[in-house]
């Protein structure tokens, strides 16, 4: 109620309801309750023909209420309710008091206490606790040696939910790990490399029929290719003939051995460097020799067999 209609209610009185009032949409509203309000009587309308009606609150306090308010749920309670003196289970939280939470005292008093979890005897991968035991964290003993099978997929929803942070401590962990473990990642992507040389050449000599045919099938089919990557590799082998050193090619080439094979010591089309097609550039290598070197080379033996060469040229 405003302070204009108070001040008229104290001047003029409490008035019946006046002419003007419509009289077929009155309704009688004592008795009922509106939230924490109930009606007691009716007082009269105001200054605007408006009705008024007394309420007790359920804090206990008294008020009057315009009926229209009541009825549209804007007047609720005397204003306990904005003040929050009473929680929703009505107790009076001036005499009972809050937490530090802001919750009813009274009502975490009577909140049921969760009954007390019964001990686990067996963990989720069926390990029984009493024998193998908990670490400080509480987790099973046993389940460390059980191994966390996960699809591709999983693993992939795992990194992308990565924070950037979390990449870069970990990629700071893996880069000082491996600097402090250099030695040992090399020697084992040496052996490695060595066997996987030896298997390679295993299962070319072991199916060498079968990969000889696949080949020949395979530049049939795809004929265009086959020619373009001949094409490319005889014009940076024609690149790698020069004028000079062509002399005694020929005698080397007829002298080898049925179960020898003819190589470049720097391979014609290498990968960090390239050699030529010359006399002192050939040497004799076996097949298994021939194609486990492949394009790779040794620069600092091939600097010494050349300065060799040129030794005996008087080069040097």
């Amino acid at each position: 109620m405003s302070k204009g209609e108070l001040e008229g209610i104290l001047t003029h009185g409490l008035s019946k309801p006046s002419r003007k009032m419509n009289m077929s949409n009155f309704k009688d509203l004592i008795g009922k309750v509106f939230e924490r309000l109930t009606v007691t009587r009716y007082c009269g309308v105001n200054q605007y023909h408006q009705s008024l009606w007394e309420c007790v609150c359920i804090c206990g306090s008294v008020v009057i209420v315009k009926g229209k308010n009541l009825v549209s749920g804007h007047t609720k309670s005397c204003g306990c309710l904005v003040r929050k003196q009473f929680c929703p289970k009505n107790h009076d939280t001036y005499i009972v008091g809050r937490d530090k939470s802001g919750r009813c005292s009274q009502c975490v008093k009577e909140k049921p206490k969760p009954a007390p979890a019964l001990p686990k005897l067996f963990c989720v991968h069926g390990h029984e606790i009493e024998i193998v035991g908990r670490n400080k964290w509480g987790s099973c003993n046993g389940c460390k040696k059980v191994p966390v099978k996960r699809s591709k997929k999983e693993l992939k929803e795992k990194r992308e939910k990565r924070t950037p942070r979390t990449v870069e401590k970990i990629r700071a962990y893996t880069q000082k790990y491996y600097l402090e473990h250099k030695d040992v990642f090399q020697e084992r992507y040496n052996n490695k490399r060595q066997e996987l040389i030896e298997y390679q050449l295993e299962r070319y000599y072991n199916n060498q029929k079968e990969l000889l045919d696949y080949q020949k099938e395979y530049n049939k089919t795809h004929p265009e290719i086959s020619r373009l990557n001949s094409l490319r590799q005889h014009k940076k082998r024609r690149k790698r003939i020069p004028n000079f050193g062509q002399e005694g090619i020929f005698e080397f080439y007829e002298n080898c051995h049925l179960d020898m094979e003819i190589d470049h010591i720097i391979p014609l089309c290498g990968r960090k460097v390239s050699g030529l097609h010359v006399s002192w550039n050939l040497q004799y290598l076996t097949p298994q020799e021939n194609r486990s070197k492949g394009k790779r080379v040794d620069l600092i033996k091939a600097s010494e067999e050349y300065g060799k060469l040129l030794e005996q040229l008087g080069l040097k």
